[in-house]
């Protein structure tokens, strides 16, 4: 099968208000990250020194399902550069759903609306995603921008048409 590596993501100090730790990993396939609309690979509770809850949400695949998806070379992936300018008005609908940004009884035009946007992107990387959907069952290469809020908004890697994202 593919490389799939555990990672840890985040550990949390007294879960459900018990002293204990909340272990959540994130997971790479190949070396590339691969995000979830929602939840997360694994999340394990350890309580006085022993497991009290464990969750698993793994994808099974193989290495030649990795290989056709990675099929495409990365100067087929769409510029990183336009990604943003292309999906203003979808990142900016977002931001307002989220209350990180005031929605206004006039729209702003697009220069006012993608400067909005720029001043709260936190990063944009590519990466795999696992959409919360449950017909569709494979994992889709996208970009990925994280938002200062903590949410993450995923668009196709080779069109840049919106996929989903999280909330944070």
């Amino acid at each position: 099968g593919a490389a799939q590596t555990p990672y840890i993501k985040e550990v949390i100090l007294d879960p459900n208000k018990k002293e204990g730790y909340r272990f959540i990993f994130g997971m790479e396939i190949n070396g590339n990250r691969l995000y979830y609309e929602e939840g997360d690979p694994i999340v394990v509770d350890v309580t006085s020194g022993q497991v009290t809850y464990y969750k698993r949400n793994i994808i099974d695949f193989d290495q030649e399902d990795i290989e056709a998806i990675e099929g495409d070379t990365a100067e087929d992936a769409f510029s990183a550069v336009n990604l943003i300018a292309q999906n203003s008005k979808y990142i900016y609908d977002i931001l307002i759903q989220s209350g990180e940004i005031k929605a206004t009884p006039d729209q702003p035009d697009q220069t006012e609306m993608f400067e909005s946007i720029a001043s709260l992107v936190n990063n944009m990387e590519t990466g795999y995603v696992k959409l919360t959907n449950e017909e569709i069952t494979e994992i889709q290469p996208a970009w990925v921008v994280a938002l200062k809020n903590g949410s993450e908004v995923y668009f196709d890697l080779y069109t840049a048409d919106p996929i989903g994202y999280s909330k944070e």
